[in-house]
């Protein structure tokens, strides 16, 4: 009886324990797939972690020389979903660490960077880091003559697959969205502007600049003193985007100098400098109360941020304030390295399973987030399997791309080219009067003619050289940030730069030469002067390659306007007018070949003076009865049109190779870091999880 009775139970009870399993599956199956839609949304980002990071450069010279310590053996983490604050008075190491952190300390001479840095538990990449960073400088360099919009359109067309980016519906949705997000619907057609422009305001820069870095959907951001010159409001507004960012899995690093306490307390983590040395690193919220446990209480309704900065900076107006804050800097520092080899370490968080990078952890794309905003935006279409390329788009639409805004930022400036077209036409009117006079002596008007071609060579080389010097060194800055952006290729930026300028480089010397060819009498016919303008505008290009290579080759407007005069006058002075080339040394002959306003002059000498008959008057001595002979005393009899005009190309393609080659050598190389060991990480401020 009793096992019937056990058996009835039994299978009384099966249909429960059935009914609760199936249950419990279908909770799990709940459970995994909600953990699976979170980690769609927010599977944890970049965590990044540093340790006895140090950097020092050799400063002095000869006996003097001796090495000044930047950044002191600085150790601490920062998980995803974290806004961390950079603060401390100037001089503090601020933009060091920030550099060294986004691996864009520039390299000097005696330079170290040592330590230790880690992306998601694994040592940093520095190619894989940059593709899923972005770095927002203080200076906010754009084009002035670019609207909002077409900055970032063109900063999408660039940095989106090349899936993405061919999808005008899907690119213009997405920077739609993007400017909403960012409050600049109001100034989405405005352009950015400068100081001849007027455009957008400060703030409108600020996140500007910043939208143009979110394009790529990074998963850590960097931004060097995004709250200078901006007022509290705008500061407010800057620091809200970010920690909005920072909430969907962004790790976000601020340096800051003295933040409002609205934007203080909008920080997750807060990283104290004091002389390159940690004074606090830990939760925003709970800095107070940790200083006060030092004895450095602040006071009621003051502003921390302030607070903290008066109490780590060094007076220097008198030698005892001067011991005095050093003393008291010192004291901070060795009570955080205490406090930090007691609680950091022991709070350390597990970092994510080796593997995890360089796959990038997605986070929430920008994408589901604009969306989630209110605006939705088509999916693009999936990526092509297999490994993510260096460049997002093809050279062929790099190219346009650039060619595009460039043409554009040429063509909108307006005022540049009214003052070339207006001075271009003076120097062609008073070249016209000068040679107006009629009936003169055909013999005399030979000195005449040499002279005028050849200071038509000079006037458009001049006026084509100096509008071009300041171009590479106001635009280093962009270049600089959309090359390390991985955005195009340096070649295709510079042919665009160059194909843009052609339109006016063309045309001025053919109005040029329009105004006075007739007017000086030369050959009239169409073909000579068909050659005639030909010869003109290779001038010009050339006198803008050279432009070129002088701006390439410096690193400032003001070096390049002293190195180009010096060019040209030598190029002048070889230009075969002042100084004939069969009394110069062989060696000066050869180096003559250079001058591009010498195969100028020859060209158009060639081109006036081949097979013209030049009437004498009877009884005239020394008459010079044709051109040839005219050449001949140039010392151009040998020479060849077709050789002229093809030494101005030959000119044209060797400055412009080494202007790629100049600019190309003159991009600026990065500190290499030197390996240290692993660090731990600060506590865990208060009202956040860790989205590891």
């Amino acid at each position: 009886v009793e096992g019937p009775r056990r058996r009835s139970s039994q299978a009384k009870r099966t249909p429960r324990f059935r009914d609760m399993l199936h249950r419990g599956l279908i909770a799990l199956a709940i459970v995994v797939c909600c953990a699976e839609s979170a980690s769609v949304g927010h599977p944890g980002g970049v965590q990044v972690e540093w340790k006895d990071l140090s950097y020092s450069v050799e400063v002095g010279k000869g006996p003097q020389r001796s090495r000044k310590a930047i950044l002191k053996g600085l150790t601490g983490i920062a998980p995803p979903g974290h806004v961390v604050a950079i603060m401390g008075p100037t001089g503090s190491g601020k933009t060091s660490l920030l550099n060294a952190l986004a691996g864009r300390t520039l390299a000097s001479p005696g330079g170290c960077l040592s330590g230790d840095i880690l992306i998601n538990g694994e040592p940093r990449d520095e190619g894989s880091f940059r593709r899923l960073s972005a770095y927002v400088q203080q200076d906010d360099v754009m084009y002035p003559h670019q609207t909002v919009a077409e900055t970032l359109q063109m900063a999408a067309r660039l940095r989106l697959q090349a899936s993405d980016a061919g999808s005008a519906e899907y690119r213009e949705n997405f920077v739609g969205s993007l400017i909403q997000q960012l409050g600049l619907v109001k100034a989405r057609d405005t352009v950015i502007g400068d100081d001849k422009t007027r455009g957008v305001s400060g703030g409108e820069r600020k996140r500007t600049n910043l939208g143009i870095e979110l394009i790529s959907d990074p998963n850590v951001i960097f931004l060097d003193e995004p709250t200078s010159g901006l007022d509290s409001f705008q500061a407010e507004s800057v620091i809200h985007t970010l920690s909005k960012l920072a909430d969907h899995g962004r790790t976000v690093f601020v340096s800051i100098h003295q933040p409002s306490s609205a934007v203080f307390n909008m920080f997750d983590y807060l990283l104290l400098l004091s002389e390159g040395e940690a004074m606090y690193y830990g939760p925003a919220k709970r800095a107070v109360a940790y200083f006060s446990s030092l004895g450095h209480r602040c006071p009621n309704l003051f502003n921390p941020g302030d607070f903290f900065l008066d109490l780590v900076s060094i007076d220097y107006r008198t030698p005892d304030a001067r011991n005095t804050t050093s003393q008291t800097v010192q004291n901070l520092g060795a009570a955080f390295r205490l406090h930090w080899s007691k609680v950091g370490h022991a709070k350390a968080r597990p970092t994510p399973a080796k593997g995890a990078f360089p796959p990038i952890a997605r986070m929430r794309s920008l994408s589901d987030l604009l969306t989630a905003e209110g605006r939705p935006i088509t999916p693009p279409p999936p990526p092509p399997p297999g490994p993510r390329p260096k460049f997002a788009v093809g050279w062929g639409q790099q190219f346009l791309a650039l060619y595009g805004r460039a043409a554009k930022e040429v063509s909108r400036d307006t005022q540049s080219i009214v003052v070339r077209g207006i001075t271009t036409m003076i120097f062609a009117v008073a070249l016209s009067v000068a040679y107006s006079k009629k009936d003169i002596d055909a013999q005399k008007a030979i000195q005449d003619k040499t002279g005028a071609m050849f200071f038509m060579a000079v006037n458009q080389a001049f006026g084509m050289i100096g509008p071009v010097l300041g171009s590479f060194p106001i635009e280093r800055g962009i270049v600089l940030r959309e090359r390390m952006a991985r955005s195009y290729r340096l070649s295709a930026y510079y042919l665009a730069k160059v194909w843009s300028e052609m339109p006016v480089v063309c045309g001025l010397p053919v109005v040029f030469g329009c105004i006075t060819y007739p007017a000086l009498r030369l050959r009239r016919d169409i073909k000579h002067f068909g050659i005639f303008l030909l010869i003109m505008v290779l001038n010009s290009i050339c006198a803008t390659s050279l432009g070129i290579l002088v701006s390439a080759a410096t690193s400032s407007f003001r070096e390049a306007n002293s190195i180009a005069p010096v060019i040209m006058v030598i190029s002048l002075l070889f230009g075969g007018f002042y100084v004939n080339s069969q009394n110069m040394h062989p060696f000066l002959v050869g180096l003559s070949q250079l001058s591009f306003i010498r195969h100028t002059f020859a060209a158009l000498s060639i081109n006036e003076f081949k097979g013209l008959h030049i009437p004498c008057e009877k009884g005239a001595a020394d008459c010079v009865s044709g051109g040839d002979q005219v050449l001949s005393r140039l010392s151009l009899d040998t020479l060849t049109l077709g050789r002229a005009i093809l030494g101005q190309v030959a000119l044209i393609g060797m400055f412009n190779i080494c202007a790629l080659a100049a600019l190309r050598r003159n991009m600026p190389s990065f500190e290499p870091l030197k390996s240290g060991q692993v660090p731990g990480p600060p506590s865990e401020p208060e009202g956040k999880k860790q989205g590891t």
